[in-house]
């Protein structure tokens, strides 16, 4: 046995009856000690409390003088009138109550609504009062003859506000409606604006549907055919000989998906192709689905090898090629000589199907069905928020469980699945999920003030001057905080795989695998399985080839193990000592997640 020292001035406590016999004794220097720091003590509680005191008196001091200037300034307002007392009593006077119903008869007289003209993307003076002088101006632009003219705002719920030109004659709202799109280029604030009636609520939806059906008709007929006309859609009655006027097919979008289609006449072979594929490379250049129709005259062109014998047609053939666009028309659309003048080039895999009908004149006519797939507008992914869970009821449900009971019948495999199959169903009922929107961009606060800015300013002034302004400031802001934000990711990865993640989240290209080129044969290939085929050649010819023989390896111990003892403290101590990390191991079980519940897994791991 080891034997301890114990200290000459250590204490140690005797028996009962010891203790009761023996008191024990204390020297003079010991006391004197005691007694001074004692009086050291009372020192500093004696200066504490006079702090105490003199801080205390201060408190008293400012307290009176407090509620001094609070009845002082009881006294001095209980004579005025608080704003709200103000406004209610100017609302109550006759004046306003006149006023009111004024405006009221104004807006349900259908004489007074069909004498005024509403103005929408108006730049609005910065002072209110100044847009008496700016509906004069527009008056005299119109050359319409008024005396006097009220000019109010219409504030909107979501951008700047209306201005409401209120006139006295109907046919002045006419004459103005008539020679404002004529004139507004001279008015300033007014390039952009659009004028229309007053219309009431139910007014203004039958104008919209009636515009709705005319902006159909003349797409469909490819002329200015239909208009509105006392709110109706009617038909545009043209002078004899007179020409119709010019309409524009605008693209149309559906679901956040673009689709422009093209429409090409090549009228000779002999012709040169620059100007027409100059063209076309800057009208497919835009981030969507393009189709391009037409007779191109290239019939010395092989589409389904790609290939072309005529210097004319291959360069037809190498622009297809360049810019990613596959032909689909591989039957022959003109007799006589059989030949494929009729192509059909698309930059995406949107056409479904291509069919070559009978003949219609020297050519056949070809249909092309589309297949449009919706996408949705916003990528969202889910996360599991691990520090959220409600952990007390997770293991007030693993304290209940009998765990000899729940393994008794079960195999080591058995028991492990059960476990993870418990945990796993915990973790979905009890961990709360983050969606995270990867779409969505987190700017500094900078930044957002300057959003919230420009957004109060297009409400109050519209695409004024100022707005304008704010809007350059807030480009050049968030094109200077990309590329902080950028240059930050690239400069300060951890690892060479950090680089790469980065340059895949920029790598947004809805593009399949394109046109391949085959060096052992000299061709192009187009096929899918024959671009599969490739890929497979080329992978196999790099790879080591397996001979059947397995490797040997020397045995580096010669102990082995019988048995694992795994005691319930070892495995609480490493449970314990688990970092509290969101990462998770192959079952799906975080380590934050095994820490949080390891009294009540303990003996679960054991019977393990």
């Amino acid at each position: 046995m080891s034997s301890t020292s114990i200290p000459s001035d250590s204490i140690i406590l005797a028996p009962a009856e010891d203790r009761e016999s023996k008191t024990p004794e204390m020297s003079f220097e010991d006391l004197y000690r005691v007694v001074v720091e004692m009086s050291t003590s009372l020192e500093q509680v004696t200066l504490q409390n006079n702090k105490l005191v003199q801080l205390n008196g201060e408190l008293i001091k400012k307290v009176e003088s407090l509620e001094l200037n609070v009845k002082e300034l009881k006294e001095n307002c209980a004579s005025k009138k608080t704003f709200a007392q103000v406004v209610t009593a100017g609302l109550k006077s006759s004046a306003a109550q006149v006023s009111f119903i004024k405006a009221a008869e104004i807006a349900n007289d259908t004489e007074k609504r069909n004498a005024a003209v509403i103005l929408d993307k108006v730049e609005l003076p910065e002072n209110v009062s100044d847009d008496g002088r700016f509906g004069q101006a527009l008056l005299k632009a119109c050359e319409v003859q008024e005396d006097s003219v009220s000019v109010f705002r219409l504030q909107k719920r979501v951008g700047p506000p209306l201005l409401k030109i209120q006139l006295q004659k109907k046919e002045d709202a006419r004459k103005m409606m008539s020679q404002f799109n004529k004139v507004k280029s001279t008015v300033q604030g007014c390039s952009s604006a659009i004028i229309r009636p007053d219309l009431s609520k139910p007014e203004r939806e039958r104008q919209r549907a009636a515009w709705k059906e005319a902006v159909m008709k003349n797409n469909k007929a490819g002329e200015f055919l239909f208009t509105v006309r006392n709110l109706e859609c009617v038909k545009v009655q043209y002078k004899e000989g007179e020409a119709h006027r010019a309409w524009e097919i605008r693209e149309t979008r559906t679901s956040n998906t673009q689709l422009r289609v093209l429409s090409v006449y090549h009228p000779n072979h002999n012709l040169s192709y620059d100007s027409l594929l100059d063209c076309l490379k800057d009208l497919i250049s835009v981030r969507g689905n393009c189709i391009i129709f037409g007779d191109f005259n290239a019939p010395h062109v092989d589409w389904a090898n790609l290939k072309a014998s005529d210097p004319k047609c291959r360069k037809l053939l190498s622009f297809s090629i360049k810019c990613g666009l596959k032909q689909h028309v591989m039957s022959p659309t003109c007799l006589n000589p059989a030949n494929v003048l009729d192509l059909c080039f698309t930059n995406t895999d949107i056409v479904n199907e291509i069919t070559v009908g009978d003949l219609f004149s020297d050519h056949r006519f070809v249909h092309v069905s589309l297949s449009r797939q919706r996408k949705n507008s916003q990528k969202v992914s889910t996360v599991k928020c691990f520090r959220k869970g409600s952990f007390d009821e997770i293991n007030c449900i693993l304290s209940r469980i009998d765990w000899d009971l729940r393994f008794s019948t079960l195999t080591v495999e058995e028991m492990y699945q059960d476990l993870v199959a418990l945990l796993s169903n915990l973790i979905d009922k009890f961990i709360p999920v983050k969606i995270l929107k990867p779409s969505t961009k987190l700017h500094s606060s900078d930044i957002r003030k300057l959003q919230k800015k420009k957004l109060d300013v297009w409400r109050s002034e519209g695409n004024s001057v100022n707005y304008r302004a704010l809007a350059l400031l807030l480009r050049t802001r968030l094109s200077l905080e990309e590329k902080r934000i950028t240059e930050n990711r690239l400069c300060e990865g951890s690892s060479p795989h950090a680089f790469y993640k980065f340059v895949n989240s920029r790598w947004k290209s809805d593009e399949k695998i394109g046109i391949l080129r085959d060096s052992a044969a000299g061709e192009d290939v187009t096929d899918d399985i024959t671009k599969a085929s490739l890929f497979s050649d080329t992978f196999s010819s790099v790879y080591t080839t397996d001979d059947g023989c397995a490797s040997e390896f020397p045995v580096r111990t010669s102990q082995c193990l019988s048995s694992v003892d795994v005691s319930p403290h070892v495995v609480e101590f490493h449970l314990s000592h688990l970092p509290l990390k969101a990462n998770t191991t192959p079952e799906g079980i975080p380590s934050i997640f095994l820490k949080r519940t390891l009294l009540f897994l303990r003996y679960g791991n054991q019977q393990l």
